[in-house]
């Protein structure tokens, strides 16, 4: 298969004989969530597709169509930014699986690169696997194996607005302005860590998340000076990402 198998793109046939060769599905997770003037709305959807895409040639899987709109509700003071509640998003995910359950696939993968999504999706997981016994379902969560990588390798953790941002400039150039010099970095600088696991513990008010980011790009002071968003940086850890999960899936697949 020198392309990826996208139900979206097959007959029902055709989605039929490919579910019968290797019963499982790809399902990529994405958000519309702001990344200041220098990022497109759609960044997470774009990686979580061209991951998912790229796991379907490897690892010869269906993959589904992303999902554009995740748990984002946070961010819906920010003009295009639009999401749906935890709860519904359970919901959807329980639904979309339960139909690939149906068809005969065992073995569900969501590709997440939402950060907002994981909680819910990983509910929704359990979900499945308690009513359909022979149906496994696993969670990737491409902020997480980035940090656990960098970790790893004792090198600065990429923040996930950072680590998306360069993901995307490798695969899409044109999704990325990586001139920064626009942002606000006075107004960035009387805003914590602190302050934002605040916000988030007190209920993740959407207009108070734009008085702490105006710029809509969610990064820390302590990151001045020390942001790559190159598409080098990008390609680096979509091969990590990459290999890490192709890796698990194919074992889930034996």
């Amino acid at each position: 298969m020198n392309s990826a198998c996208r139900v979206d793109l097959l007959t029902h046939s055709q989605a039929r004989e490919r579910l019968a060769a290797r019963p499982a599905v790809i399902l990529p997770l994405g958000g519309c969530e702001p990344f200041g003037h220098i990022g497109r709305i759609g960044i997470e959807t774009l990686c979580a597709e061209r991951i998912s895409d790229e796991l379907s040639i490897r690892c010869r899987a269906l993959s589904a169509p992303p999902l554009p709109f995740g748990c984002s509700t946070p961010f819906i003071s920010f003009p295009g930014a639009a999401g749906v509640k935890p709860r519904t998003f359970v919901n959807t995910l329980c639904e979309i699986i339960h139909a690939y359950a149906l068809q005969g696939a065992t073995r569900v993968f969501l590709i997440n690169a939402a950060p907002f999504n994981k909680a819910p999706a990983e509910e929704a997981a359990k979900r499945i696997e308690a009513k359909y016994g022979g149906v496994r379902v696993l969670l990737f969560d491409i902020n997480t194996i980035i940090d656990r990588a960098s970790t790893a390798l004792n090198r600065r953790i990429d923040r996930a607005d950072t680590a998306l941002l360069a993901m995307a400039a490798y695969l899409d150039q044109e999704s990325v302005n990586a001139d920064i010099s626009g942002i606000n970095a006075d107004k960035r600088k009387n805003v914590s860590g602190e302050q934002y696991r605040a916000w988030k513990k007190r209920g993740a008010d959407p207009q108070k998340l734009r008085k702490l980011f105006p710029d809509g790009l969610l990064l820390p002071p302590d990151n001045e000076g020390s942001i790559d968003i190159t598409p080098r940086r990008g390609k680096e850890l979509f091969d990590r990402v990459m290999e890490f999960i192709r890796e698990q899936m194919e074992a889930a697949l034996l």
